[in-house]
C-alpha cells in the first residue's frame, strides 16, 4: 500500500484527538514539572549541536589558531558554546549569535509538540517507520535547497533553522520510542533520513512484539516485555491514523498513554527516568546519548551529513559562527553631500583600526537610496572595497523630499546576519512607511539586529527643514520617554527603540563628531549593563571583573556635565572621550578596576538617558513560553497582556561562575516593572532558571538579570531590545501541512483571537514567492474573547516540480497609528516539493518459488552423514519500488547458503543446504525495511528437535503442525511443487512470515 502523507494531515486536520500530552523526551525542562529526565528534546539538540560544530571547528581552524585534535574541542568540559568559541577563537569573543542559532533550531523541534502532536509520523508511533523517514528525506531536501539557493537571505536561513528542528525532532524520537536499544545497538542508527541505503527491516503487522509486564503499586514492570529484539518495532498510541492497536503489538506505555493497559499491558518508550512514565525507564539514558549522537551525525558523518552538502561556508552561516554585518544605508540624494563626508573623514579611520581583529564584522552591507530608487546592495568582507563604494557614491535626486528610507532598512536587514548594527543617514522622512513598516518591525524583531539613525533634516510639506546654524537641535536618545507608540509618527524613533540602538536628529556640522561612537560597535562581544533616565545627579553601576571595557553614553535634550567616580570615590581621569558635545556624551574605560559600583554623576537641567555597556563573554539570553497541549513551549509572535507567561533564562559565558539571582522585567526607561527571585532549574547543567511572569501593563518592556560572581561580586546584564506586549493573539491550526506538490493548493488557517477591548483590525498576508492566491478576511470587527479564523490557499504551479520554500508573514493591526496601536505577527513557511516525493512505500517484496527441492529423508538426516545429501531453494523476488535491490537473510538454516544476482529487475536466489540443516527461514527486505518471510521444513521425522530457540511465536506453531503430520505435509510437498513453483507469493496480509510450502500449496 501506497501512503500519501497529505490525506493524512487532512484527516488528522478534521479530527484531531484529544488525548494527553505524551511526548517522546520531554521538550524542556519547564515542561517535566515533577518528572525526572535526564535528557529534554532542548538539552539533546543543544549538546548534538555542540559537538557537531566543535567536530567542525576541529576540521576548519582559523588560519591563525589551531590546529586542533581530533576530539580536543568536542570533548571540552564543560562543552558550552562559550567554551566552545573561546577555545576556538582564543580570545573574547561572544557566542550569543551562535546560541541564538542553536535557540532558533530548540524553537523548531518543540513546535512538532505544538502542531503535529497527533501526527505518528513525527513521533515513529505505530512502527510508522516508512513514513516517518519519508518525512526526514523531505524535509531534508527543503533544507539544503532552502540554504544553497538563499545564502545572503536571513529569513531563509532562519526558516531552515526551523526545520532542522523539525526534522531532529522526527530522528531523535526514533530512540526513545523504538527498540533500537533493545536490540542491542550500540550507535546511532545511520541510515535514518537516507534514501540511498536500505532501511533496516520492520517487524510484520502480525507478530507479537511485546507480551504483558506485571504491576505493582500502580506501576508496571516491563524490564522484559519486549519479545522483538531482531526487526525494528515501535510503541503503538491512539493518535492521528493509528486508532486499532493490532494483537500483540507493544503499547508506547506510561501513565499518559490511553493504551497503556490494553493487551499487552504496559510499553516501551525511554522519555523520562520515571517509571510511571516510561515503562523502559532503564534505557532514557542510552537513548538520551544515541540521540545526542544522532543530533550530531545529522550536521557532520562519514555518511553524508549536512556539511557535506551545503559547504563550509553555508555552514559557518548556519549556526552564526562568522561574526556580525556591519551596514550602511545611505540617502544619495542632492543634499547629503556633506554627510557622506562625513562618513568617510569619521567611520573609516575607526574601521581600518579594527579590520583583522576579533572586534572586525565578518562583512560589510551598503546599501544606497534616494527618493525614487534604492540599492544595489553591495557586500564585502573587504574594508577597502566599502570605502571605495561608498567614495563612489554620488548625490543626485532628492525632487521629492521623503525617501524609500525602509526600502533600504528592509535590504539591510535581509543582507545582514543575525544581531548586526546597521546605521542609517538621511536628511528626510520615509516615503515607504506604509508600504515596509510591518515587513521592517517584523525583521527587526526577528534578527535582533541593532539600528542607529543620524538624521540632519526631515521633511515639511514636501520640502526639506533643516537647522543650519551649525549645532545639534535634538540630539535623542532611543529611550525617549513613552508609552505605546505615543510619537508613532515619527518611523525612524520607533525603530531605534524597538530594536535598542540609538536615534540622533543633528545638524551635517555635528554628524562627524557624533559618528564617534561607531566606535563602540566594533566589539567582539558586546554586552549591556544598564539603561536608565535619571533626573538626580548619581547613578551606581555594577562594574564585575568578565567587564574587559565598558563605556558610559549619556544623551540629553540640554547640555549637561558627567564624571565617573570610582568604588572607592576616586574620580575616573583616564578614561576616552569618544564624543563630547553639550548633549552627547561617550565616555570608555578599559580594563576597569577595582571591581564595585561605580558612581556616574551627571548634572543638567533635563532628563539625562544613561546607557552603560562592554566588552564581556558573560551575558544571558532568554525567551518567552506560554503553556500548550500540557508543555511549556516557545509563543509565536508577541505575548499578549494578562495572560500568564514562563521566562526561560539561559546565562553564558561563565562555565558555572556566576549565578542568576535575580530577573527584572524593566520599561523603557530602565526603571523596574516586576522582579523576581531565580534559582536553577533542577538538572539543569548551566544554571538556566524560568520564572512565571503576567504583563499586566501594554508598555514595551526590556528583560534584565543580577546575580553574583563566584567571588561575591554583583554584576547586572540587560537585553535592550523591546518586548512588545498585545491584546491579540494569532496561533496556527494544528495538524495542517505546509506542502504541496506541483499543481495542488493547501489551507492554512490562523487564528486570530482578542483579548482586549472591541476593535477593527486590519489583516494582511504575504509570501516571498507569490504562491498566495487569497486569504479571508481582510478587515475584521472582533468583541473582546472572541476569536475568527483567517484561511489562507497557496497554490504551488504546474511546473514547480522542486523543493522550493516561501515565507509567510501575518500581520494583524489596527488601523491607527499611536496611542492605543495594536498589532501582531506570525510566519512560517510554505514548501513545494517534486510530485513523487510523498510516495511510502509499505508492500513487502513478492516471491516466487521455481524448482522443487529434493527431500530429506528419515536416513539422510544423521550426523555421520547428512553433510553428503545435498538440496537446493530457487527463488525469484521483486518489489515495485526496489526492483531487484533487496536484501536477503538466512535466519534458520545454513547461514552462508545463499547466492543472490541480479537479472533485470529481478532479484534471483539459490539456498544450498545439505540434510543437516532439513529447514530453513529466510527474510527479504525491500530498501524501505519491508520483509517478506519464507520458510521451508524438508524433512520427513527428524532423529533431533529443531532448535526452537532460534524461533517465536507462530513459526514454532507451524513447526509443530510439521512434525505432527509429517506425512500428509511431505506428500502435499513432493506432490505440489512442480504444479506450483511459478506461483506468485500475495503481499503480506495476514500473516507474519510465508511458508514456502503453503505458498506452493
Amino acid at each position: 500500500m501506497v501512503l500519501h502523507p497529505q490525506i493524512v494531515f487532512l484527516l488528522l486536520g478534521l479530527t484531531s484527538l484529544l488525548v494527553p500530552p505524551c511526548a517522546p523526551f520531554y521538550p524542556n525542562r519547564e515542561s517535566l514539572g515533577a518528572i525526572e529526565a535526564q535528557f529534554t528534546d532542548e538539552e539533546i539538540t543543544e549538546q548534538g549541536v555542540l559537538r557537531a560544530v566543535a567536530m567542525f571547528m576541529e576540521r576548519h581552524p582559523l588560519p591563525n589558531h589551531g590546529p586542533f585534535a581530533p576530539g580536543q574541542l568536542e570533548n571540552l568540559s564543560p562543552l558550552t558554546p562559550t567554551s566552545l568559541f573561546q577555545a576556538y577563537y582564543g580570545g573574547p569573543v561572544s557566542a550569543e549569535r551562535f546560541s541564538q542559532a542553536i535557540q532558533d533550531i530548540v524553537i523548531g523541534n518543540n513546535f512538532i509538540e505544538q502542531m503535529y502532536e497527533d501526527s505518528e509520523e513525527y513521533f515513529f508511533y505505530c512502527d510508522s517507520f516508512q513514513q516517518a523517514n519519508q518525512v526526514i528525506i523531505i524535509k531534508r531536501a527543503s533544507i539544503i535547497h532552502d540554504l544553497m539557493n538563499n545564502p545572503n537571505d536571513y529569513e531563509a536561513i532562519n526558516n531552515a533553522r526551523m526545520k532542522i528542528g523539525e526534522l531532529l525532532h522526527i530522528i531523535q524520537k526514533f530512540y526513545s520510542n523504538s527498540n533500537w536499544l533493545e536490540m542491542g545497538q550500540t550507535q546511532p542508527y545511520s541510515g535514518l533520513g537516507r534514501d540511498d541505503v536500505a532501511f533496516s527491516p520492520i517487524v510484520t503487522p502480525a507478530k507479537t512484539t511485546c507480551v504483558p509486564c506485571p504491576k505493582k503499586n500502580g506501576v508496571y514492570t516491563c524490564q522484559d516485555n519486549l519479545v522483538e529484539k531482531k526487526l525494528l518495532t515501535s510503541g503503538y498510541r491512539k493518535v492521528g491514523l493509528c486508532i486499532h492497536k493490532p494483537q500483540g503489538k507493544c503499547n508506547h506505555g506510561g501513565i499518559n498513554d490511553a493504551w497503556q493497559d490494553k493487551a499487552p499491558a504496559g510499553g516501551i518508550n525511554k522519555e523520562t527516568n520515571d517509571a510511571r512514565v516510561s515503562p523502559h525507564y532503564m534505557w532514557h539514558k542510552a537513548a538520551g546519548q544515541q540521540a545526542v549522537l544522532a543530533t550530531r551525525d545529522f550536521f557532520i558523518s562519514n555518511n553524508g551529513g549536512l556539511l557535506e552538502s551545503v559547504g563550509e561556508f553555508m555552514f559557518r552561516t548556519l549556526f552564526s559562527m562568522i561574526g556580525y554585518s556591519l551596514a550602511f544605508v545611505i540617502d544619495v540624494s542632492a543634499s547629503m553631500g556633506d554627510d557622506i563626508e562625513a562618513i568617510r573623514n569619521t567611520c573609516f579611520d575607526i574601521l581600518d583600526k579594527h579590520k583583522n581583529s576579533l572586534n572586525a564584522p565578518f562583512n560589510y552591507i551598503l546599501v544606497p537610496f534616494n527618493d525614487t530608487d534604492v540599492g544595489p546592495v553591495m557586500e564585502t568582507k573587504n574594508v577597502s572595497v566599502l570605502k571605495a563604494a561608498i567614495d563612489d557614491l554620488k548625490p543626485d535626486g532628492g525632487g521629492d523630499c521623503p525617501v524609500m528610507a525602509l526600502t533600504g532598512l528592509e535590504l539591510a536587514l535581509k543582507n545582514s546576519l543575525p544581531r548586526s548594527h546597521i546605521f542609517l543617514f538621511s536628511a528626510a522622512s520615509a516615503k515607504d512607511e506604509e508600504k515596509k513598516r510591518d515587513s521592517v518591525n517584523t525583521l527587526t524583531e526577528q534578527t535582533k539586529s541593532k539600528i542607529s539613525l543620524y538624521l540632519t533634516g526631515t521633511c515639511s510639506e514636501g520640502r526639506r527643514k533643516r537647522d543650519n546654524n551649525g549645532y545639534a537641535h535634538g540630539v535623542s536618545n532611543v529611550r525617549k520617554a513613552r508609552v505605546r507608540r505615543s510619537n508613532g509618527t515619527n518611523i525612524f524613533h520607533e525603530l531605534s527603540q524597538l530594536s535598542g540602538g540609538s536615534y540622533v536628529m543633528t545638524t551635517k556640522k555635528e554628524l562627524g563628531i557624533l559618528l564617534k561612537d561607531v566606535e563602540l560597535t566594533m566589539n567582539s562581544a558586546p554586552v549591556t549593563v544598564l539603561q536608565k533616565r535619571v533626573t538626580s545627579g548619581q547613578l551606581l553601576v555594577p562594574i564585575d571583573q568578565a567587564l574587559l571595557d565598558f563605556a558610559i553614553s549619556v544623551k540629553s535634550e540640554n547640555p549637561f556635565t558627567l564624571s565617573l567616580l570610582r568604588p572607592d570615590g576616586s574620580p575616573v581621569t583616564d578614561g576616552e572621550n569618544i564624543v563630547d558635545t553639550p548633549t552627547y556624551k561617550v565616555l570608555l574605560i578599559r580594563k576597569p578596576s577595582p571591581q564595585g559600583n561605580w558612581d556616574v554623576v551627571t548634572e543638567g537641567t533635563a532628563p539625562r538617558d544613561v546607557i552603560v555597556t562592554g566588552k564581556s563573554i558573560q551575558d544571558f539570553s532568554y525567551q518567552i513560553m506560554h503553556d500548550k497541549n500540557g508543555f511549556v513551549l516557545p509563543i509565536q509572535g508577541r505575548p499578549v497582556a494578562d495572560k500568564e507567561y514562563t521566562l526561560q533564562v539561559k546565562p553564558s559565558g561563565g562555565n558555572g561562575n556566576f549565578s542568576i539571582d535575580e530577573v527584572l522585567i524593566l520599561n523603557v526607561q530602565g526603571s523596574i516593572l516586576q522582579h523576581f527571585s531565580a534559582q536553577p532549574l533542577p538538572g539543569s547543567l548551566s544554571g538556566m532558571t524560568s520564572v512565571r511572569a503576567r504583563f499586566t501593563s501594554l508598555e514595551p518592556m526590556m528583560v534584565g538579570v543580577c546575580g553574583t560572581t563566584a567571588r561575591t561580586e554583583k554584576y547586572c546584564r540587560l537585553q535592550t531590545q523591546l518586548v512588545f506586549i498585545e491584546k491579540i493573539r494569532l496561533s496556527r491550526l494544528r495538524g495542517e501541512t505546509t506542502m504541496m506538490k506541483p499543481g495542488e493548493s493547501i489551507n492554512i488557517s490562523i487564528v486570530l483571537s482578542n483579548d482586549g477591548a472591541s476593535d477593527h483590525f486590519i489583516i494582511n498576508v504575504k509570501d516571498q514567492m507569490n504562491l498566495l492566491t487569497t486569504y479571508s478576511p481582510h478587515t475584521i470587527s472582533l468583541d473582546q474573547g472572541h476569536n475568527i479564523t483567517i484561511v489562507s490557499t497557496f497554490s504551488a504551479p504546474a511546473e514547480l516540480n522542486s523543493y522550493t520554500s516561501s515565507l509567510v508573514r501575518v500581520v494583524v493591526k489596527t488601523p491607527r497609528r499611536g496611542t492605543g496601536e495594536t498589532y501582531n505577527y506570525l510566519t512560517f513557511a510554505v514548501t513545494t516539493i517534486p510530485q513523487n516525493a510523498f510516495v511510502v512505500d509499505t508492500e513487502p517484496p513478492n516471491v516466487n518459488f521455481t524448482g522443487s527441492p529434493s527431500i530429506c529423508k528419515e536416513e539422510h538426516q544423521h550426523e555421520e552423514n547428512c553433510s553428503t545429501y545435498p538440496w537446493e531453494l530457487h527463488f525469484e523476488s521483486q518489489d515495485e519500488q526496489s526492483k531487484a535491490n533487496l536484501s536477503v537473510t538466512v535466519t534458520l538454516g545454513n547461514q552462508t547458503g545463499v547466492n543472490t544476482w541480479k537479472e533485470g529487475d529481478v532479484m534471483v536466489g539459490q539456498y544450498r543446504s545439505s540434510c543437516c540443516f532439513p529447514y530453513v527461514e529466510i527474510k527479504i527486505s525491500d530498501m524501505s525495511g519491508n520483509i517478506q518471510e519464507i520458510s521451508l521444513y524438508n524433512y520427513k521425522a527428524p532423529t533431533a528437535s529443531l532448535p526452537t530457540d532460534e524461533i517465536s511465536g507462530p513459526m514454532i506453531v507451524i513447526i509443530g503442525s510439521c512434525v505432527g503430520v509429517a506425512a500428509v505435509l511431505l506428500a502435499c510437498v513432493v506432490g505440489l511443487v512442480m504444479h506450483c513453483s511459478k506461483k506468485k507469493l500475495s503481499p503480506r496480509v495476514t500473516s507474519p512470515h510465508v511458508n514456502a510450502r503453503d505458498a506452493l500449496l
